[in-house]
């Protein structure tokens, strides 16, 4: 949408659904840590989740009507699944993270949590079972992919102290390509380089 007095955009609503969901990851982001504060201070994991459970509620409760007016038959029809998604994806979640923080650090908790995509990752390989869309060699190099990940971010994390931030990364960025290289070159079933020619117009 334009302005048609300086030709320039206004904000709609992709602007404030952008700073919806920034203001929805940094309360995302900050509620391990205030309910950490709350069960230092004697709350139980139950309390602090009912608090946070509540304050959205109560947050949301007027939003809800707005969007349900003259549509209360889509939640009636839906009654089901807002009440397992109530239960267990969003109170269910916040007990059990709760709980978890009360005996371990935030930021296990926080990893633990994210195991989350590996279920759902598990979940969408069943359902793909036996298709076309499943391959063995996709699913080697994704599993590849994992083991790079949690080397980087383990290797990254015990680098020696005289070796500056920043210093490892100039000196394993050189190979990094030939290694790409040799990893295409045998995917190909060849030992030819790839062609890195650049294509004329």
């Amino acid at each position: 949408m334009t302005d048609a007095g300086n030709g320039g955009a206004r904000p709609g609503p992709a602007a404030a659904g952008m700073a919806l969901a920034v203001l929805s990851a940094g309360t995302f982001a900050t509620s391990g840590i205030f309910a950490s504060a709350l069960i230092t201070a004697g709350w139980s994991p139950a309390a602090a989740a009912i608090a946070r459970l509540g304050g959205a509620a109560v947050l949301l409760t007027i939003p809800a009507l707005v969007q349900l007016r003259r549509r209360w038959g889509l939640l009636l029809r839906e009654a089901g699944r807002v009440l397992i998604f109530g239960l267990v994806a969003m109170a269910g979640g916040q007990l059990c993270y709760f709980n978890a923080i009360e005996s371990v650090p935030v930021g296990v908790a926080v990893l633990l949590e994210y195991l989350g995509v590996v279920l759902i990752a598990g979940w969408l390989l069943a359902g793909l079972a036996g298709s076309a869309q499943l391959g063995a060699a996709g699913i080697m190099w994704g599993l590849g992919e994992a083991v790079s990940l949690a080397a980087y971010f383990l290797l990254s994390a015990a680098q020696p102290s005289s070796l500056q931030p920043g210093g490892r990364e100039c000196c394993v960025l050189p190979p990094a390509p030939a290694t790409s290289c040799c990893c295409t070159a045998t995917r190909a079933g060849s030992s030819r380089w790839p062609d890195w020619r650049w294509s004329r117009r």
